[in-house]
């Protein structure tokens, strides 16, 4: 009411102090239009480019963010970023991280990565560009050293430097396991040793998260480190009581058991979370957990159970506005209906799937709706439909550059192999020519057997 009535009079402080509360606490709402028409209003009084200024176009952007505007929020940005160093040095950075979210999600992902390194230069912490395997083990001999001594309370100054360098790397993770996972182990290593330094839980849980994530993703897959280093994410999280960090831990838990097949332990996990996260109205990391459920379930033949999962995964895409989850949902919902024999439904859902990430460009998801079209082909004796199939959603993962979890590429080629174990002819001709064919099913087949041992 007071910031409606300061709008009315026109009294510029009143405007800038009860539309700032205002925009707060719509904010914190979600009432995402009306934060951003009160901080609008607190803008257009703001005469000087002060520290509550700034503080509001930060403000700003990340509504827009919140919204999917990002173009706007990019805007509001490099606005800011235009008088460059007359801003102090955490305005800078932080922009510039926020600014390579916003060029990330538009798929402009040179862009995100020059201004991170941007950000880089700026706190002057420069990472390796080559020799990686010197550098993760540089950041391991510090994370060791620093896990068995007492870790000095950083300076006000360093603090701010060591929370910079964190958000930059997190981001950094975002964009480079998408453009380039080669230096994704020596990000990962940097960060935890660098969120040991600053000591703070929060920081720390984040990193052994991202940590866990990158060495389950290579082509062997560290299992046993991932399931270590979430569990030192879940327990640093209960220690603060920050559930939002415990579910991330237990999705990362049951992502892991289930890509080593180990559905009934994984199930567990992935229900805990799916609880936490819908306590706390995190509906992003929901949709995560409701996945992971689904794959156990289907994986344990639980069919009935596991179309609920894939159907709720789709309510929630239609609620939250996530072209992804709709596109997931409907893939996963087609691939229960083809094994229950309703191949009508079942195309017309994968049609969806198929439909929805084209369009908005989501490869991951499209790559995921291909491969249940080639299994859906597979197991009616589709041989060469199914080969097509398998064969575009590795084509997909390497213009991605490899960029998709090791997992779920791993069941694209055994899909795309068992294609040509089932053909007996085709198999035959293969075998006498020694084809390129062979040579790569050979390689994938000692792979898989390398993952299984592992």
């Amino acid at each position: 009411a007071l910031a409606e009535h300061s709008i009315r009079a026109d009294h510029a402080l009143h405007i800038i102090r009860f539309c700032s509360l205002a925009g707060e606490q719509a904010f914190l709402k979600n009432s995402l239009s009306d934060a951003l028409k009160y901080f609008g209003k607190v803008l257009e009084k703001m005469e000087t480019e002060d520290a509550a200024r700034l503080a509001i176009q930060l403000k700003v952007c990340d509504i827009y963010t919140a919204m999917g505007n990002y173009t706007a929020a990019e805007t509001v940005l490099s606005d800011l970023l235009a008088k460059g160093e007359s801003h102090p040095l955490k305005v800078r950075v932080t922009a510039n991280n926020k600014l390579a979210e916003t060029l990330q999600r538009q798929g402009k992902y040179s862009e995100a990565l020059a201004r991170l390194n941007d950000s880089l230069a700026i706190i002057k912490a420069p990472l390796f560009k080559s020799n990686f395997k010197f550098a993760i083990a540089l950041d391991r001999t510090f994370i060791f050293i620093l896990s068995r001594v007492k870790v000095p309370t950083p300076s006000p100054g360093r603090v701010e430097r060591l929370t910079l360098l964190c958000d930059t790397l997190r981001r950094l993770w975002m964009v480079m396991v998408i453009v380039d996972n080669k230096s994704m182990l020596h990000i990962s290593y940097r960060f935890l040793r660098v969120a040991i330094q600053l000591g703070r839980p929060v920081e720390m849980a984040t990193a052994h998260q991202y940590l866990a994530l990158t060495v389950c993703n290579t082509p062997t897959p560290n299992f046993k480190a991932g399931l270590m280093h979430s569990q030192m994410a879940m327990d640093l999280g209960q220690s603060i009581g920050a559930h939002e960090i415990v579910a991330g831990a237990l999705i990362r838990i049951a992502a892991f058991l289930t890509w080593q097949a180990k559905s009934r332990e994984a199930i567990s996990y992935s229900e805990r979370a799916r609880e936490t996260l819908l306590a706390v109205g995190n509906m992003w990391d929901l949709g995560n957990a409701i996945i992971f459920s689904y794959f156990s379930n289907r994986t344990l033949g639980k069919l009935t159970e596991a179309l609920s999962s894939a159907q709720g995964l789709l309510r929630l895409g239609e609620r939250t506005g996530s072209k992804g989850l709709v596109s997931s949902g409907s893939s996963k919902i087609a691939d229960v209906l083809f094994l229950q024999g309703n191949l009508s439904e079942a195309e017309k859902n994968l049609d969806v799937a198929m439909q929805v990430a084209e369009k908005n460009n989501l490869k991951f998801d499209f790559f995921q709706a291909l491969k249940v079209a080639g299994f859906s082909r597979l197991h009616r004796g589709q041989l060469n439909e199914a080969r097509g199939f398998f064969a575009r959603a590795i084509k997909l993962n390497e213009e991605a550059k490899g960029s998709f979890f090791t997992a779920y590429v791993q069941e694209a080629y055994l899909g795309w192999i068992e294609s040509y174990l089932k053909d007996k002819v085709q198999m035959e001709q293969l075998l006498r020519t020694d084809s390129t064919e062979i040579k790569t099913i050979r390689k994938y087949l000692l792979q898989a057997a390398a993952i299984e041992k592992n």
